[in-house]
């Protein structure tokens, strides 16, 4: 019987595959060869630059070895033999997938990847053993369904912000890491060293400020008041920023700043607000205040992508032409010792199954603007879709907009 654990397995299994063989650069080699190549790979010496990778890797295959041993208990085997044989058919894929990339020149294949995958697979195969017996449990969770998830949204949503800001947990292990990491740009009292571009800094705050808002929310509703002061809204947020900057400051491709403990604490202030005064917001008043406010909003939205995406910091043709080899320069290139966390965070989902990154991205991962024909008949097709549409005086200028304007960016 193929249950809905046989098919998410299935389909994260086809994920890891996907995203440890991307670009996808398929390069033949004659069995042989392969074999012993694949005989010869090496232990590398990883530096801290690599550490996020590899912490990575291993975090990638905790769903593999967890779903596996889950779809075994299911069918009556006994834990230890489904956290046996799950480990065991993890270790398989990680070998598979090791050797596959081979044929994959732009990949790196190395010890140190199995190791991480094994350490993965064996924890997520030992957490299911482990929950198993708790299944109980889970019976009111499904039968609430959607009711439990409205009540404890929120809760899941603290939880997944704390454990995304502190990915991929690469933590420093020496006094060395941590005075390298002291002397380098990814600190500052108020701002870290960025690209220079203060929309972009501006923008990112402001990210910040939206992401840390469902956090006040959830300290508001778990008052018995149901409510929050604005002074008590704002000093937990800056101890949640606090606590979180000064996390990431021992993380290697952590970016601990002020200005970030402020953004948090804003955001967890506005959230804690909206909650007070909720009852005032009607569905009805929300969609009002939206259409209201949109065609003031959208002109500035379109202007910050527009900056954001560098429009007006260089000519047209300088743009196009130093775009192309940003990723050389970039800090996330391949080799580089200066790491930073939009590093980590960008690049991470795509470079799992690889302990160093690779030369050169693929065309889907690379700046804005580096490639035209990269937009593909994908966005070609939307545009005339929308030029059509435009002619035939169909939809709202709103839209419109939208629709073209990124595309055009792009």
């Amino acid at each position: 019987m193929v249950t809905r654990w046989v098919v998410l397995l299935a389909a994260y299994v086809a994920f890891v595959v996907y995203g440890s063989l991307v670009p996808l650069e398929f390069h033949p080699l004659p069995p042989s060869e392969a074999w012993a190549r694949f005989q010869q790979i090496p232990f590398l010496r990883l530096g801290v630059e690599s550490r996020a990778d590899w912490i990575a890797n291993g975090v990638l295959y905790v769903p593999v070895g967890f779903l596996g041993a889950l779809v075994l208990l299911q069918r009556g085997w006994s834990r230890l033999a489904a956290a046996i044989v799950a480990i065991v058919a993890a270790l398989g894929l990680a070998v598979a997938v090791e050797y596959a990339q081979l044929f994959f020149p732009p990949r790196t294949v190395s010890l140190n990847d199995l190791l991480a995958e094994a350490i993965g697979s064996v924890a997520g195969a030992v957490a299911a053993a482990v929950v198993w017996p708790m299944r109980a449990r889970w019976q009111p969770l499904q039968q609430a369904g959607a009711g439990w998830l409205h009540h404890h949204g929120l809760a899941l949503y603290a939880g997944a912000y704390l454990a995304y800001s502190l990915f991929p947990y690469d933590f420093l292990i020496s006094g060395a890491e941590l005075s390298e990491k002291l002397a380098s740009g990814n600190w500052g009292w108020w701002l870290a060293d960025g690209d220079g571009r203060w929309l972009v800094t501006v923008a990112r705050l402001g990210v910040e400020v939206l992401l840390a808002a469902p956090l006040g929310t959830w300290l508001a509703a778990r008052r018995p008041s149901g409510s929050m002061r604005p002074s008590a809204s704002f000093g937990a947020g800056l101890a949640i920023g606090l606590a979180i900057e000064l996390t990431q400051l021992l993380l290697a491709s952590g970016v601990t700043q002020g200005a970030s403990v402020l953004a948090r604490a804003v955001g967890v202030a506005v959230g804690a607000g909206l909650w007070v005064h909720r009852a005032a917001w009607s569905p009805a008043r929300v969609r009002a205040t939206v259409l209201r406010a949109a065609p003031w909003v959208l002109p500035v939205y379109l202007l910050v992508l527009l900056g954001v995406n560098g429009w007006f910091s260089c000519s047209w043709a300088s743009c196009a032409v130093s775009s192309v080899g940003t990723w050389a320069t970039s800090p996330c290139s391949r080799g580089s010792s200066a790491r930073s966390s939009s590093c980590s965070r960008r690049w991470p989902a795509m470079a799992f199954g690889t302990s160093t990154r690779p030369s050169s991205p693929p065309a889907s991962w690379r700046p804005r603007g580096s490639s035209r024909s990269q937009r593909g008949w994908a966005a070609s097709s939307v545009e005339s879709w929308w030029l059509r549409r435009r002619r035939s005086g169909s939809g709202t200028w709103p839209s419109n907009c939208a629709a073209a304007v990124p595309l055009r960016a792009e």
